[in-house]
């Protein structure tokens, strides 16, 4: 871990084998799946492996952010692929080929998984003991769990707010900077001036704000 506390190379690697090992976070073949306390307990299992002072929600936090990373970067070399450029993209992220274990899983399953770690995220206690002792915490949120669920069976409009997204990263390229640029590197800037889990935190606000407002345009189209 370097010295302002966020994470090098090393860590992200061993985080990442750890999350591998967790195979119910990740493969809906694995019978634990959508097993709640099943989910909470390799939330934990990560934590012992790491033996660094972590929470819950911090560990959630980063396995959604890198997931989005290692999307973001496997679209941008399919699409140096599509394009038919001499030099195909590659990532200079050196952990990220430790997450092509992900790799085999369709997009689909993709957005069902991202549900289910956004749902444990609003549910996850603030301690590790409150994961241990406390025989509530997967009934006290019965209701948000109904709304979790139901956005599962909504894949398909999730499916084309995906699409839309990989449009616009697909777009970035090839178009000329503009005063959302400005605005993203004003944003990236502050978030690199946080605490490591509190600008995990802000990135997933910031990324669910956008995608309610992609959801919220796409419901009015499909109304008129």
């Amino acid at each position: 871990m370097m010295a302002d506390g966020r994470w090098d190379s090393a860590t992200n690697i061993k985080f990442i084998e750890a999350y591998k090992q967790q195979v119910c976070l990740w493969d809906p073949k694995n019978p634990e799946y959508k097993n709640r306390e099943q989910r909470y307990v390799a939330y934990r299992n990560i934590i012992e492996a790491m033996a660094i002072d972590l929470t819950v929600k911090f560990v959630i936090s980063k396995i959604r952010s890198l997931r989005n990373t290692y999307n973001n970067e496997m679209l941008k070399s399919k699409k140096s692929v599509m394009n038919g450029r001499n030099r195909i993209y590659k990532s200079k992220i050196p952990w990220l080929d430790s997450l092509d274990f992900l790799k085999n899983i369709d997009s689909c399953t993709r957005t069902n998984t991202d549900v289910l770690v956004k749902q444990d995220y609003h549910q996850a206690p603030t301690t590790l003991s409150n994961v241990e002792g406390n025989n509530d915490l997967y009934s006290q949120n019965a209701n948000y769990s109904n709304r979790a669920a139901k956005k599962v069976k909504t894949c398909a409009v999730i499916e084309t707010v995906k699409a839309q997204e990989k449009v616009s990263t697909q777009q970035l390229n090839n178009t000329e900077n503009d005063e959302f640029d400005s605005f993203g590197n004003v944003v990236a800037k502050q978030l690199r001036t946080l605490p490591l889990e509190v600008a995990l935190e802000s990135e997933e606000l910031i990324l669910a704000v956008l995608r309610k407002q992609r959801m919220k345009v796409l419901k009015l189209h499909e109304n008129e």
